[in-house]
């Protein structure tokens, strides 16, 4: 059983910020020395759509965006792209309504195999 140690957003330098138009978030990690690989987990609550409340969905549901990345040998820092709160398919995306915060959560792994969990949250 592997042991998930805590670190503060402080202590990597991890910052979250939105675009202006608040329709997508990107992440930043400005003491990434050290750090083999990140999986991110982005959470937020958004308005349903129309066809999810048709379905007998609630007035609000939980979205998510999950990825990786490995940071590059020797890298003192990483920043994620731009990561939209919606979907987009072929070029045509349709973004949630009603997001007024996103929960970032990232499992770290360390060069020494090490994994620490940071939590971020950014209101919009």
């Amino acid at each position: 059983e592997q042991v998930v140690e805590t670190l503060s957003p402080q202590e990597i330098g991890v910052s979250l910020e939105a675009n202006a138009s608040s329709k997508a978030v990107k992440f930043h990690i400005a003491r990434a020395s050290g750090i083999k690989s990140i999986e991110y987990q982005v959470v937020y609550e958004a308005d349903s759509t129309a066809a999810e409340r048709n379905e007998g969905g609630e007035d609000r549901v939980q979205r998510g965006i999950t990825g990786e990345a490995t940071i590059k040998g020797g890298a003192s820092s990483y920043s994620s792209e731009w990561l939209d709160l919606g979907s987009c398919s072929k070029n045509v995306c349709r973004y949630d309504s009603g997001v007024s915060e996103v929960m970032l959560t990232l499992k770290i792994v360390k060069d020494d195999g090490k994994v620490y969990q940071v939590e971020k949250t950014l209101e919009l």
